[in-house]
Order: C-alpha cells, then structure tokens, then sequence
C-alpha cells in the first residue's frame, strides 16, 4: 500500500474485552425522551472513560437504529486532506456511494482547497432524515480553521435525528453557544466521569475481584478522585501486591501525574524483565501486531509477549476482532516511552529504523516513511521516497500517496535526490497544482544545469534522462491549464528530442500531444498520437500511459463517430488496468467513463448506469478538461434520461462552480451549454434555459477580453449551436436554419459526431419551416452516416420533431428496404423511434443475420472473431495483415469465411451483425 492506505481500526469503536463498569446513569440522561441533545461533548483528561463512555454509548444508540459512525483521530488527521479522507471513510456505512465518490473527490485532488467538499458533506448530513450518530474520539488533536469549520456548521445545521459525539482532553475550540442555549447542547466533564465512592467499591470488586474495607475505598476515592485510569492502576498495583491493601492505598498520594507515574511504576516494577523490555521495546510503536512485535524482539517471542500483555489487561486496547493490531492507552505509551528514553537514551531511533523495515517489507510504505521520520532518519525516508516515487507516480498515477509523502517529509529534504522533486512535480501536474509543478521542474533543470549540478551525483544519461523528464512534466502542466497552442508546440519540440529509448517520456508527450490535437478539432491526429502513445506505452510497461492512449484514442473515434471502435479501445484499457484497486482506481475509471462514453452515443442508457457507477472516480477529477467534461456529461445525461433532471443539472451546476473556481472557463461554459440542452429536451423549460444563456456567460461578447483567441472560437462555436437550440424551442426556425449553416461550414470532415449534431438539427429546423422534404433528405443524410455505427445520440439529443420526421421516413418507404445495409438503416431507424417514444429499443424489431434460413450459426475460431473485432474496429485489409502478421490473401480468406458462417455480403453488415449476436 502506499499513502492512500487507510488505517482501518480507526474507523472502528475500540473492542473492549475487559469487564467494564456500566455508565447507564449517564446514557439514560442522554437518551432520555425529554433530552433535545444533538451535540455531545465529553471533555476529561486521558484515562477518564471517554472512550468507554462512547463505545457504550453507540451499542445503546445502534440498538435504537441509529447508524453509528467513529472516528478515532490523532495529530496527523489536523489536516484537511487527511481528515477529510478519514471522516468520509467513517461516513461509508451511512451512505457508500455518496462517500466511495467523495473519496475519490480526495484522492484525485490533493492540492485543493476542501471547504467544497466540507460544505458538500453538511448539506448531505443535514438533509437526512435518517438516523444517524457520528462518534469522534480524541477530538483534542483537531484545531485547523476548515476543520473548525466544518464542524461549527455541521452543529449548527444537523437535524435531531443526527448526533454529534465529540470526545477531547480539552475544551474543544467549537462554537457551542447557541446550541447550549437551545437546550440542544449535553456537555460531560471530568467530575460527571469520575466515580464515587460506591462505584469506587462495585469497579474494585467486580472487574478487579478486590474487596476493599469501606475506609480503603473512601482513601482510594479521595486520592484517585474516582479517576478511571487511577483506579485501573491500583487495582493492577494492589493485586500484583502481598501487601495489606488499605496500607498500599495509604501509600498513594499526589494527582494525575504524580499518582500515574507511581502506579505505572509499580505496574512496570512487578512485572517479569522480560514483559519490562517488551513493553519498552513497543513503546517506539503506533500501532502493534504480532509480526511486528517480534521484529522488536528480534525472536519469535514478540508475538507471545504480546498476547501475555493483552490477557494481563497492561493498558493494551485491541484494535480488530482478529488480534492482529492494537495499540497502547495513550497514558501508558507515553509513559513507556518516557522510561525508554530515560533508561535507553539511543534505543528509540533503532527501534524506529526495525519498524519501518519492516513495514516496508509489507508494502506499509507511509507507516514506513513515519517511522523513519519519527527516529529522524530522515536520510532513509528521502531515499525510500525515492525510489518508491517513479512507480506510484508515473506507472500507477497515484499522486494522493506521493503529495502525502511530501507533507511529511522535511521541506529541507524535498530537492535531496532528483527522483524526490521531479515526482512531486509530475503528482503536482496532474492534481491541479500546475504553477507549483511548473516551478518544482524548474527546480530540477536548474540543479541539472547550473552550478550546483555536482551536488546530484549522476551518471551523463541519467542527467539527461531527468532533464527530458523535467520538460515533459511542464508540457503536461500546460496542457493541463488548457493552454493549447503553446503547449503544442512544446510537445513537437521535446517530441523530437526525446531519443527511442525513452518509451515512457514518449508515451507521456505523444498523450500530451493528442490531447492538444483532441482539443483543436484535429482528430485524426489525435488519434495517430494516441496510437503511437499506446506502442510506446507498451513498451514502457506503463499501465498509466496506455490507459491514457486508449482513453485518447476512443474519444477521437467518438468524434469521428466510430462507436465500436472507440468500445474496443475502452475494453483494452480495462483489460489493462484489471481488476478495481485503491491504485489503479484512477486508471480503472477512466476506461470506464470512455465506455459509459460509446454506451451513451448508442443510447444504451442501462449500460451507462454500470459504467458510471465504476467510473464514479472520475467525476471529481480536477485536471486536463476533456476528461471531465467527458465524465460529468455522461452523468448528467443518464440521470435526465432516467428522469431525474433535477439530479441532472445539480451534477452540471456543481461542475461549473468548480470550473470557475479551477478557471476552466471552457468546461464552465460547455457544462452550461449541456445544461440548457438538457433543460429543452426533457423539461422544455424555454425560460430557464435562455436565462442560464444569459447568466453563463455563453451568450456575452465580452467574454473575448479574458480568453485566448483558439479558446475564444471554441466557446463561439459552442454559444452559436446552443443559441440555434434556443432558437427552434422558440419556434424560430429561420434563425436557426441561419446559424446552424455558418456552423456547418465551420466544421472539419472528420468531425462526425458535431455534424451528425448539426444535421439533426437541421433536419428539425427544416421540419418546423414546412420543409418536410428537405427535412427528411438532411436526416436521411445522417442516418446513412450513423446506421452501421449504432450512432444513436444525436438524433435522440436534438429531441423536438425528430420522432415524427423519423416515422415520416420510415411511412414513406414502407417495406421498400432492399439490401442488408438497407435492412440494417431500416432496424437502426426503428430503434430510435423507440428511444424516442422511451420505450425498450431491444424490444423492438431486434436485427436477425440473413443466414438463408440456417437454424443456427457455425462457431468462428479464435482467429476470425479477433478479425472480426478489428472489422469492426475501422481496420483495412492491409491494416488487418499488418496487425496479425499475415498475408492480405489470407485475410480475404478468412473473411469470406466469416461471410459464409454468419450469412453477410459486407464488411459492415458482418461486424453489425456480429455484434448483435454477441460475436464479439
């Protein structure tokens, strides 16, 4: 595991196997019918009860249906990244896919500003009417200002069925005035938690079998003032004594720290040297397990020293069900620690060192780092770093465990080894840090070049080898803010420089360039950059750059309407990623987004539910836009076609918010324009779109002052087709006849997909100006384009009179359909006709192969139905020899035998109907 693993016990309410004494009076106040309480304070010193409070306190809660979620924290959660991390994952059982989405809002953001996110959480929170209990322990650690905020406006707005349990050493720094006025504020301290002087007597005799005389409990009571932890420590002290018991609790004298460190002493005193230098030893430890254990003990006896310390009750609390972590109480390991360092004044640091080799041998990369951190062998941590960076970052794309990294790691040791600085870099680029990404590679090319090159000791190729990556890295960033014409001309440039024995930094700019080229409308170029990406990728052995390649690669097919090709690029990269793990989650929803991509232009909105569900990653992704875009589009448009506009559109306006907030004015704007297409196609909400025209900004000239002049006619282009949208749900279909004709002569040939868009429209337009005849002869043009790609998106998408000038067409021919393309056309057009009237399209006139009335199909070989993949996929014969290494009479060869098997006479009719089948 790297940073983003999840210390999984701190999610859980600790196990408590001891015999403990029931606090019901308390929880009864608490629960009580006449009790308002929403917010929960419980504020004591450590060894009060907190946490056994708590943990008795959600038994009874669950048992009142309530969804108990716990949080333990500590010093390293007062950050808003990691706490964030930690509170959604502690919120997954309350709602799994709201939380598995804002995990993966964390992990692809780790720069971002997360008050968004916070904000986001409450309005969930206080929008349930659920019950629901949020349990956070050592509260004492957090004191951030957007945590603090977080919190403030959580209590503020939680409903009665939400509880806020909050457990701190101190007085939490949270604003509680008003809820303490409204009666809706219970506030447990130090003397609420201390027992008296009858459950001083019960707690000694039931949990410690001590029988006290009434004059040694008062004595106890008064010198332990009936604190937990005291009481727990004599009763260990007393029952390890020969001694009179009254005459040892005479003995006691002092208060809190005093008293404890004079029990703990006693405790530590009566035990074996063995059991002392165990405990002495695991102290250095945030955690325990067995393994771990005997690593410490440098002998097998680890494990059973530790099981001896948790059957003696030694101040161990589990962390699991299974025995394999636990933890010391905080009392005692900072006790433990202090006699370690007193008697042991250089064991710490060695302790330190075995437990993050250890760690590090079970792939607990960040507990390993801390560990180095922690015995200040900060050397070891920088070269660790180092050496793990590369993989995480540029193989794996997994920048939240290379930023957490950074956090720990001294700033003094960031620019120790180029492989330290020029990760960073590269996890920067693609979380949004881009100025920051552009400035670490600077960084590096200046110690490279400059003066102080020497103090990174390197071999001449290697030198050059982090130099080129160094330029790579800025060209990312510059395409990932969008700025397209410098970017590409940068990309050319380091293109031509990097030597054939770089194949990742050539997969990593040839993306790079097909992006720039996507972004320009240049599609076969981006797609030819995508391709030699994916060669080069393979090459590499990097899954992150092949995934990148076909990601590319699909969505220049979707332009070129190429649906089934753009399909098999997305299987591809799944077949690459494999199974979904917190690594390649990031690489796991990109294939799936650009498959819910190809699902959504054929109109099998079913299909898309899946993809979006396991792509659910992508939609919090800040970075390059097209992706996106890509994401949150295909969200919006298969909530809308479930009917959930509403849900639709909060999707779009919460994308634009944070297009704005990122400046990513053109995802802004192409976000709103989705938005209005939406709001006329399913809703036929005129007004609202036409003022969400005006407030976007699509529809304001003075946008030109603020953006470049490539970007400037992107978003005309795309303020030009909505404003045609507008114009025909108007009802004014002259001017959009006028605007649709400029955009039209605007548009590349290449460029299917925008102008099977822009003759549908058309088709419309012509429909509504009494022009059935040119009408149908547009849509006809389009639906010769579509039919053999199953392209069914811009017909259902341009909504209005598009049903009746398709059953026009199909009236007018009637049963005049000669040919299996023509047959083909006939089953594609009836198909949207039932998309259209939201009915089953797969229950309707389903395609049947002419197979000359054979009951059934002869089985193709492995050979022909991977020939028949790349039919479909757009290959010619000469590309198929190509591929499979052949012959081009053999692959006439085996075509006419594929023709033969499923009863075809065509290319296109082959691969229709072999998909129909389920061939391929």
């Amino acid at each position: 595991m790297g940073g983003d693993e999840l210390i999984e016990t701190k999610l859980r309410a600790p196990l408590i196997r001891h015999k403990v004494l029931s606090r019901h009076q308390l929880i009864d106040g608490l629960l009580s019918e006449d009790s308002e309480g929403v917010v929960v304070t419980v504020v004591a010193p450590a060894g009060s009860g907190k946490s056994t409070l708590l943990v008795e306190l959600s038994k009874r809660l669950a048992q009142d249906k309530y969804t108990c979620c716990w949080l333990s924290v500590d010093a390293d959660d007062n950050e808003p990244i990691v706490f964030a991390k930690y509170l959604v994952s502690a919120l997954h059982q309350f709602d799994p896919k709201a939380a598995d989405k804002e995990l993966a809002f964390i992990k692809a953001n780790p720069t971002r500003n997360y008050d968004a996110l916070f904000d986001a959480l409450v309005a969930r929170i206080s929008r349930t009417d659920r019950k629901l209990a949020i349990f956070v322990d050592d509260f004492q650690h957090l004191s951030h200002s957007s945590i603090l905020r977080f919190w403030n406006r959580l209590i503020a707005h939680a409903p009665r069925n939400v509880r806020l349990i909050l457990a701190s050493r101190t007085r939490p720094g949270l604003e509680l005035g008003r809820r303490r006025i409204s009666g809706g504020l219970h506030e447990i301290t130090q003397e609420a938690l201390n027992f008296n002087a009858a459950q001083v007597s019960e707690f000694m005799l039931q949990l410690h079998a001590i029988e006290l005389e009434s004059d040694a409990v008062d004595s106890l009571h008064a010198t332990t003032e009936g604190w937990a932890a005291g009481l727990q420590l004599a009763a260990l002290a007393i029952g390890r004594s020969r001694g009179n018991a009254g005459a040892m609790i005479a003995s006691f004298s002092g208060r809190n720290k005093d008293l404890t460190e004079y029990l703990f002493q006693t405790v530590l005193g009566v035990q074996s040297l063995e059991v002392q230098r165990f405990l002495l030893r695991t102290s250095a430890l945030t955690r325990l397990s067995p393994g771990l254990c005997n690593a410490l003990m440098q002998d097998q006896s680890g494990a059973l020293l530790l099981d001896k310390v948790e059957r003696s009750n030694l101040f161990l609390i589990p962390l699991d069900d299974e025995g394999r972590w636990y933890r010391y109480h905080h009392l005692f390991a900072d006790f433990l620690q202090a006699e370690l360092r007193r008697t042991e004044t250089d064991a710490y640091p060695q302790l330190c060192a075995i437990a993050a080799s250890w760690s590090e041998e079970q792939g607990r990369l960040t507990e390993a780092i801390q560990y180095c951190l922690s015995g200040e062998h900060y050397e070891r941590a920088a070269d660790l770093i180092a050496t793990k960076a590369p993989d995480i970052a540029q193989y794996q794309g997994d920048h939240y465990t290379i930023l957490d990294w950074m956090r720990r790691l001294p700033s003094s040791y960031h620019q120790q080894r180029p492989e330290i600085l020029l990760n960073h870099a590269w996890s920067r680029a693609f979380s949004s840090d881009l100025e920051q990404a552009i400035k670490l590679a600077e960084q590096a090319v200046q110690v490279l070049d400059g003066d102080h090159g020497d103090s990174w000791d390197l071999e001449p190729h290697k030198r050059n080898q982090l130099r080129w990556l160094a330029q790579v890295i800025q060209s990312i960033a510059h395409v990932c803010s969008d700025r397209i014409p410098g970017s590409l001309d940068q990309c050319h440039s380091i293109r031509a420089e990097l030597p054939a024995s770089e194949p990742f930094l050539l997969a990593s700019i040839l993306n790079a360039t097909s992006y720039c080229h996507l972004s320009r409308g240049e599609i076969s170029k981006a797609a030819d950059c995508a391709e030699e990406a994916y060669s080069y990728g393979r090459q590499a052995g990097s899954v992150y750059a092949i995934v990148w390649a076909d990601f590319l690669n699909a969505l220049a097919n979707v332009e070129r309407g190429r649906i089934q090709a753009a399909h098999d690029s997305a299987e591809r990269a799944s077949r690459h990623v494999g199974e979904r793990t917190n690594a390649n989650r990031y690489m796991f929803a990109m294939a799936a987004i650009i498959k819910a991509e190809t699902e959504t232009q054929r109109g099998n909105f079913a299909a898309v539910n899946v993809c979006m569900s396991a792509g659910q990653d992508f939609t919090a992704l800040f970075g390059p836009q097209e992706p996106l875009w890509i994401a949150l589009r295909n969200e919006a448009r298969m909530k809308a076609w479930s009917g959930e506009l509403g849900a639709a559109c909060e999707v779009l306006k919460q994308g634009r918010e944070t297009a704005l907030g990122a400046a990513q004015l053109m995802l802004h704007f192409s976000l709103a324009a989705e938005e209005i297409d939406l709001r006329l196609r399913h809703d036929d909400d005129t007004e609202t779109a036409a003022e969400l025209f005006i407030s976007s900004g699509l529809a304001d000239d003075r946008r030109s002052q603020l953006i470049c002049d490539e970007m400037r006619s992107r978003i005309s282009v795309l303020s030009r087709y909505t404003e045609a949208k507008l114009c025909l749900a108007q009802g004014q279909p002259d001017s959009a006849l006028k605007l649709l004709k400029s955009l039209q002569a605007a548009t590349q040939a290449e460029q299917i997909l925008v102008l099977q868009q822009i003759r549908c429209l058309r088709a419309i337009a012509l429909w509504a100006s009494e022009r059935q005849g040119d009408a149908e002869r547009e849509l006809d043009r389009a639906l010769n384009l579509a039919a053999p790609h199953n392209h069914a998106y811009p017909f259902i998408a341009a909504g209005g009179t598009m049903l009746d000038i398709l059953e026009s067409i199909q009236c007018k021919r009637g049963s005049a359909y000669a040919g299996e393309e023509h047959q083909l056309k006939r089953q594609f057009e009836q198909r949207l006709i039932a998309l259209l009237r939201n009915e089953n399209p797969d229950n309707h006139n389903a395609i049947q192969p002419l197979t000359d009335g054979r009951d059934e199909i002869e089985p193709l070989t492995e050979r022909e139905t991977e020939i028949l993949k790349l039919v479909a996929a757009g290959l010619t014969n000469l590309q198929l020899a190509d591929e499979l290494l052949i012959s081009v009479a053999t692959v006439k060869w085996h075509l006419h035998n594929i023709y033969e098997k499923i009863g075809v006479g065509s290319r296109t009719a082959a691969a229709a109907y072999a998909r129909k089948l389920q061939l391929i």
